[in-house]
């Protein structure tokens, strides 16, 4: 993702130049779009608390089923 910005974007924020970072994967954020995409579009007409909710059920799927798969 910092790619996609200026140049002075990455050294400054890239998570290889932050120091305590150490090797992660800058990108997690972006691989839960798919997950959250499936119920993107019954979120529209909801009010906020009914909307966080479906999102906080929709993740928490997502984490149970990748606990499910790693054991």
């Amino acid at each position: 993702h910092v790619h996609g910005h200026q140049p002075q974007c990455f050294s400054r924020y890239a998570p290889l130049y932050i120091e305590g970072a150490g090797r992660i994967d800058g990108e997690v954020i972006e691989t839960l779009w798919s997950i959250l995409n499936v119920v993107s579009m019954s979120t529209r007409g909801m009010s906020s608390p009914h909307r966080q909710e479906l999102l906080d059920f929709q993740m928490n799927d997502s984490n149970f089923m990748k606990m499910i798969c790693m054991g």
